[in-house]
Formats: structure tokens, C-alpha cells, sequence
């Protein structure tokens, strides 16, 4: 699927792990039916008891998608976690039912699973709280939480910095700006781990699913400004194409990001920011074999471009953070 290798949907996905931020997420948005998590074995007001993340391969060997996240809570549950920014009702149902089959067989019936579609696109969607899939003979039923309707404030209240960053996500924050400049000094005054750079992008990167990222990146002083556009984590990310393949919704974003990071493999040297964003926003397939084709001999970059024969662009395809 094109989300999977999307880099700022995965960094959500990292942000998920983060220990306490899921099961705070489920226990604001009552993510799961109350009756349910009393009769679990896990106490669902305990956002910090241990969290066993588990891989992601429930699945046959010819299926091209892998599950988001699963965690093994308490002694004989698991959440399981779908996190999209595109929605498609018929997709999104058959595909958590088809987990919800998957990890109940892989572990012989014997556990109880709660799932949980965690949707971060531009769009209000339809569902609302819970959705059921029921024809008869097969039921299935999951839980559902609109990023775009967090209430930021309250998840900026949390002890938690990772689960506040993803207040960023809400389509409506009640007087934002303050709202950010809190969320850039706790980055900068108290980051997890005293990383502030990596807590400056993490916020950059989840801010800019709403747009938000200049706004962020004007709270810096000159110094620090420089320091987070200058991370290489940074730049890995603004140069897949989030910037512009994202939001202007190019179909193909996530099949070019892999044909340009296994160029990248194959010859020395760095790749130009505006290359990879011409790649992933103005490039012809055309120009896209004729680059793996010259792979072959090239051993440079500017050889790369030479024996392909193509030509591109530079230009500001990264924002302009002043």
C-alpha cells in the first residue's frame, strides 16, 4: 500500500509506540466499549503498565500489506492498530477483518483482540466511535478515532510530549497559536530524552499533515532553526516527497519513493533534495526507467543523470521555512 511508505505516516505509526501514547489514546477517546475492558485482564486506566509491541507479519505470505502495530497488553489481550490517511470504507473494513482473523488464529482462539482504526487525513470521515462488518456468518467490529477531532489542548495537559504531539493533528485548535508556542517550549525545555532537535522534528513532521510546519519552525531562534533543517532525519523526510507528492496527491508517490531509494543504493554520493522532489512530484515513468536503466553503469550521481539523458528541474520543492 502506498501509506505504508509514506515517511510521515510512519513516523505516527512511531510515535504509537512510544511507551505510554497508545493506551492513552484509547482511554481519552473511549476507543473501546467500557464493559469490554472490564471483563479484559488489563486496567485501561493505567496508560503506563508494560506494552509488548509485537511484529507485524500476521499475515499469508502473499499479501503486499503488513499490520501497523500490535501489542500485547496485560496477560491475554492484544490491540492491534491501523493507521491510515486515506480512507476507504470497503478496503479499511475488509482489511481489519482479515487481521482480526489472521491473529485470532495465530494464537488458537485464545486471546481477546481489540482493534483500532487510527485516521490521520485531511477529511472528516463517516465513522464514527465503533464500525461493525456483519454478514452472518462473520462478524467484526473495531474501534475508531478521528485524529482531525483531538482535542489538542488536552493532550498537550498530558505528562506524556510524544502523545502531545500528536494533538498537532486536529483540524481546529482552539487559539493555536498559543497552542504551538507551548508544544515548541516543552520541545525545547524538557524533550523526551533531552533530545531537542529530535522533538523539534518530530513536531515539524506531524504539524505538517495539517500545514502547520512554518508555523513551528518560526518559533526557532536562527541557531536552532538551522540545527532541525540541517537533521538529517529532517531532510530524509521533506525529501520524500511529503512536501509536494503528499498534498498534491500524486498516485504513485510511494512506488517512486522506493524506486528512488533503490537508486539511491546503486550509485555514490548524496542524492539533491531537489532531485528527490523532482522524482516524486514531475517525473515521467519514462524518466524513472531511464535512471534505473543507467544504474547499471553509473557509478556518480551526475554520471547517473548523464547516461539516463534526462533533464530536471531545480527548484524550491522543500518549503521555505524563512
Amino acid at each position: 500500500m502506498d501509506d505504508e511508505n509514506r515517511p510521515f505516516d510512519r513516523l505516527i505509526k512511531t510515535l504509537l509506540g512510544k511507551p505510554g501514547v497508545l493506551l492513552q489514546l484509547c482511554k481519552d477517546n473511549a476507543a473501546f466499549d467500557a464493559n469490554e475492558l472490564n471483563t479484559s485482564d488489563w486496567n485501561a486506566d493505567d496508560v503506563h503498565q508494560p506494552i509488548t509491541w509485537l511484529q507485524e507479519e500476521f499475515r499469508p505470505s502473499q499479501q503486499l500489506w503488513r499490520a501497523d502495530k500490535i501489542a500485547w497488553v496485560g496477560e491475554n489481550s492484544i490491540i492491534h492498530v491501523e493507521q491510515q490517511t486515506r480512507h476507504n470504507a470497503r478496503v479499511m473494513a475488509g482489511r481489519m477483518m482479515q487481521y482480526a482473523t489472521y491473529i485470532s488464529i495465530y494464537y488458537d482462539y485464545r486471546i481477546r483482540l481489540f482493534q483500532l482504526y487510527y485516521y490521520t487525513g485531511d477529511a472528516p470521515i463517516s465513522w464514527k466511535v465503533f464500525e461493525r462488518t456483519d454478514v452472518g456468518a462473520i462478524t467484526n467490529r473495531f474501534s475508531v478515532i478521528d485524529a482531525g477531532e483531538h482535542e489538542a489542548w488536552s493532550m498537550l495537559n498530558s505528562e506524556n510530549f510524544n502523545y502531545a504531539v500528536l494533538g498537532l493533528l486536529s483540524r481546529g485548535i482552539l487559539n493555536e497559536e498559543a497552542y504551538l508556542t507551548e508544544i515548541v517550549r516543552w520541545a525545547i525545555d524538557n524533550p523526551p530524552d533531552g533530545d531537542q532537535i529530535g522533538a523539534l522534528v518530530d513536531c515539524i513532521g506531524v504539524a505538517s499533515l495539517r500545514c502547520r510546519e512554518e508555523k513551528i519552525l518560526r518559533r526557532l531562534d536562527a541557531k536552532m532553526a538551522k540545527m532541525v533543517t540541517d537533521d538529517p532525519i529532517f531532510r530524509a523526510m521533506f525529501a520524500k516527497g511529503h512536501s509536494q507528492g503528499v498534498k498534491d496527491g500524486r498516485q504513485d508517490a510511494g512506488l517512486i519513493y522506493q524506486r528512488v531509494e533503490t537508486l539511491k543504493t546503486k550509485v555514490r554520493g548524496p542524492f539533491p533534495i531537489s532531485f528527490m522532489n523532482w522524482a516524486m512530484t514531475s517525473s515521467r515513468p519514462s524518466e524513472i526507467e531511464a535512471l534505473e536503466m543507467a544504474s547499471a553503469s553509473a557509478t556518480t550521481f551526475d554520471e547517473l543523470i548523464e547516461i539516463a539523458g534526462i533533464e530536471w528541474e531545480e527548484g524550491p520543492r522543500v518549503p521555505s521555512f524563512g
